[in-house]
């Protein structure tokens, strides 16, 4: 049964609180903010109740969990760090490019990722483009350099057939033929462009739900077919992200922004409502068979 959003975080991130991952073995979920600090909430009663890890790594873009407990933190400057909470990050790869955005891993230790256009916070010099990228260890492959400069959400679905690959500037999520033997791409289309889309997450059913962040946009679930099945209103700003969490894989968690003007009492906060489907499985990044062949 579906339940109505309620407030998870009261963590009020300037701008936005973005790039929510429910950690399974530590029962927690962990969102970025927008000056390089990493939030962490345990407890799922009280709102005020979470913590906040200030990491001198620049701007985060996102993260991925690995089956120890170190997190890969994927940053400005393009460069890559491991990170165990309480402890400082540890610089693992720097590619010197521009800001990551959001990331996937895939079942083979692949990551797949978008980087946002140069000079994306220097509004007057932002470049034109932004550019989509698969890294494998230490080698990082262009995969698209004339999207627009907003790469945004990519997941894949529970039958590993698909990647979804959200551009916000674009109005528009692209759907690939995704080949887990290779991680080859191909017969990129338009998926759905009737939103504007930023973070995504895919339900067990191959469901695509959407953080879309327009002004009350809400959250939208479409059908694999792009048939828009639902959209739940989140008493917020802006959503910026959705991911699927809680102890049953149930719980769907959305990260919020916030506006200069209209600003309301929980913007920059994370809100949690129940779905009837769990999420799909997410895939931790097998680093020590990383760290072994690129020492």
């Amino acid at each position: 049964m579906h339940t109505e959003p309620t407030l998870f975080a009261n963590s009020k991130c300037f701008k936005l609180a973005e790039s929510p991952m429910w950690h399974k073995a530590q029962a927690a979920l962990y969102w970025r903010g927008y000056h390089g600090e990493i939030y962490r909430k345990q407890r799922l009663d009280d709102p005020d109740d979470f913590e906040c890890f200030q990491l001198n790594v620049g701007k985060i873009g996102s993260m991925v969990f690995t089956a120890t407990d170190e997190i890969l933190l994927f940053c400005e400057g393009a460069r890559v760090w491991r990170w165990v909470p309480y402890h400082e990050p540890v610089l693992l790869y720097d590619f010197k490019g521009d800001v990551f955005n959001d990331v996937l891993c895939d079942s083979r230790g692949r990551i797949y990722c978008g980087m946002l256009a140069p000079n994306f916070f220097d509004r007057p010099n932002r470049g034109k483009n932004g550019s989509f990228w698969r890294l494998d260890g230490d080698k990082m492959a262009c995969l698209d350099r004339s999207i627009s400069p907003t790469p945004n959400g990519i997941r894949l679905s529970p039958e590993n057939d698909r990647l979804y690959f959200a551009v916000t500037d674009d109005n528009t999520i692209y759907c690939y033929d995704y080949d887990v033997e290779t991680g080859a791409l191909s017969n990129k289309r338009i998926f759905v462009d009737d939103c504007r889309p930023d973070g995504i997450a895919i339900d067990a059913e191959g469901n695509v739900w959407v953080a879309d962040c327009r002004p009350d946009g809400g959250v939208l679930c479409y059908d694999k077919e792009g048939k828009m099945i639902r959209r739940v209103h989140v008493p917020a700003n802006r959503v910026m992200s959705v991911a699927f969490g809680g102890t049953d894989g149930k719980t769907v968690f959305v990260t919020t922004g916030c506006a200069s003007e209209g600003q309301r009492d929980f913007d920059g906060g994370v809100f949690s409502f129940q779905s009837d489907v769990p999420g799909a499985p997410e895939h931790l990044f097998p680093i020590d068979n990383f760290i072994s062949k690129n020492p």
